[in-house]
């Protein structure tokens, strides 16, 4: 394609299409632009979408503020999540997205607490878990919550966004439209190529067609019956096939951190939102019928009719190429590396801005479809990493990438965090998973070899007060939430 872009069809009517669509007319419709939706309106699956840190910027580029989000949404604050194994007997241990301590005496904080010295804390009747000195983790335990507050010891505080998923695809939807997308309720049945293998008019169940210079495809029909791109599979890692969601009303304080605790077959993922709670159980049909799935959650959640469960298949894997000639993949039909830590969102999100980044004020040309797609395949790399460590302590027998075992080998012998291009995990991020995976440093700093073990004991227990004085002055979430809402 050697001319400018001027028309763009979004094949698909999810959640991720709305997304995309919307991104696009933001950016380009000013343009010129045409964005067309192609696709019968499908039921959104019930369930809280959990954003990531992508979500900030995305709806910065669109223009939606966070409190007028959450106000007419329902919305709420996470901080972490919290991880724990019904195999297990150790206590639930808790990832912070934010960093845990400050470094003391130029040395990296999580030193202080290496298995040499914890050891050493021992012999004084100390205890120590990492948790125990990250702020946002004894906060969301306390039900308190701050944004980040600019040249204070709340600056670093980190924090992600949830949502009813089916508000939420309401609104981007609906936002979409009003900026001036089309919505065509016709399935695409089949395209026709032009002989540098672009595609150039879609054929439409109505029997109309529409030309197009660009597609996104969140259907799969473009990828998988006009392109024919195969998959490189990640079940080796991700070894869930199946899931089953369904909601429950919830009279608790809602919750900053999500749950997710490994079961004897499966895993089971909590979300809250005030006033509610989403479940959704991953596992295998090897392992566990879907029968023997709906008894365990209708144990669970015995208020709940049968009605409300929904089954869904899961697939883990990634397109060998995500962008071909004038066609990209997007949502479940570019890939999937699970909805653990990082959402099924964060790579449309990143797609979008990839694209846009490399497209605009440019003519499409290999070398832009080969930069998308090594950035690409690489960011889902790395989302592996999180989410095979996560699960590692969950199913002992799942293959790990070959640099996540780097990162754990590293990490276990030093305490360094191992860097990678593209990664999606700050380091401090890294350390707490790690740490919260049970991945602790051998030894500590050599720094910190002429400390004793009561100067270390006090600078932990200076922090821990810190913490608390801070914990203190914040509001609890649900009357911040509430006051959003008024305020609305």
């Amino acid at each position: 394609m050697n001319k400018p872009i001027q028309s763009i069809v979004v094949v698909g009517t999810d959640l991720h299409a709305w997304t995309i669509a919307l991104g696009l007319i933001v950016e380009l419709g000013h343009k010129g632009v045409s964005i067309k939706v192609v696709g019968r309106p499908q039921d959104e699956r019930q369930g809280v979408l959990s954003l990531d840190s992508s979500a900030h910027s995305f709806h910065q580029r669109l223009g939606l503020k966070e409190a007028s989000l959450i106000s007419t949404m329902g919305g709420s604050y996470r901080y972490g999540i919290k991880l724990s194994n019904q195999s297990s007997h150790s206590s639930e241990r808790i990832f912070s997205y934010s960093a845990t301590g400050e470094m003391l005496n130029r040395v990296d904080f999580h030193q202080y607490l290496s298995r040499l010295n914890l050891s050493r804390l021992r012999l004084l009747a100390k205890e120590a878990d990492l948790e125990q000195y990250s702020l946002t983790a004894q906060a969301a335990l306390e039900g308190k919550f701050s944004h980040p507050a600019a040249d204070s010891k709340l600056a670093k505080i980190d924090y992600n966004l949830q949502f009813d998923r089916r508000r939420y695809l309401s609104l981007l939807k609906n936002a979409a439209m009003n900026h001036g997308v089309s919505l065509i309720e016709h399935d695409v049945v089949a395209a026709k190529q032009s002989d540098d293998g672009a595609i150039s008019r879609l054929d439409l169940t109505s029997g109309d067609s529409i030309l197009t210079d660009f597609v996104f495809d969140c259907s799969g029909f473009i990828f998988d019956q006009v392109l024919n791109i195969q998959h490189e599979s990640f079940a080796d890692t991700v070894r869930f096939n199946r899931c089953l969601s369904w909601s429950a009303s919830c009279g608790e304080a809602t919750s900053l951190l999500n749950g997710v605790k490994g079961l004897q077959h499966g895993c089971l993922v909590t979300q809250s939102l005030p006033g509610r709670m989403a479940y959704t159980l991953n596992y295998h049909d090897q392992q566990l019928t879907d029968k023997q799935a709906l008894e365990m959650a209708s144990g669970l959640s015995q208020d709940l009719s049968p009605e409300q469960f929904e089954f869904g298949d899961l697939k883990a894997h990634m397109r060998v190429q995500h962008w071909v000639a004038n066609a990209v993949a997007i949502g479940s039909v570019a890939g999937s590396s699970g909805n653990f830590i990082f959402s099924e969102l964060f790579h449309t999100q990143t797609a979008l801005a990839r694209w846009l980044d490399l497209y605009p004020n440019q003519e499409i040309n290999p070398h832009l479809s080969a930069q998308y797609n090594n950035s690409t395949a690489t960011e889902y790399r790395r989302v592996l990493d999180v989410h095979g460590l996560l699960l590692s302590i969950v199913d002992n027998n799942i293959a790990l990438p070959a640099t996540l075992e780097h990162r754990i080998q590293l990490f276990a012998a030093t305490g360094n965090v191992a860097f990678y291009e593209e990664d999606v995990f700050d380091r401090h991020q890294w350390v707490n998973l790690l740490m919260a995976c049970g991945i602790w440093p051998q030894r500590c700093d050599v720094m910190l070899s002429d400390h004793s073990a009561q100067t270390i004991s006090e600078l932990l227990a200076a922090v821990k007060s810190d913490n608390q004085a801070l914990i203190a002055s914040m509001p609890s979430l649900d009357a911040l939430l509430a006051a959003i809402r008024q305020a609305a």
